[in-house]
């Protein structure tokens, strides 16, 4: 039986947001700013949606 998550589109947009943050360091180390932006973003969507983030 699958698990049914309560905000899988959430869930699915900060999964995006990390990948592409940690994407567009290992095409351009230098781009440090739009990882942060996209880190950023990733945190008020969560935090919006009282979803808990494990840092590793």
């Amino acid at each position: 039986m699958a698990l049914q998550l309560k905000d899988k589109e959430a869930h699915q947009r900060l999964n995006y947001l990390y990948q592409a943050a940690h994407c567009v360091l290992a095409q351009n180390p230098e781009n440090v700013e739009l990882a942060r932006f996209y880190c950023f973003t990733q945190k008020t969507i969560a935090r919006r949606l009282v979803l808990r983030q494990y840092v590793l």
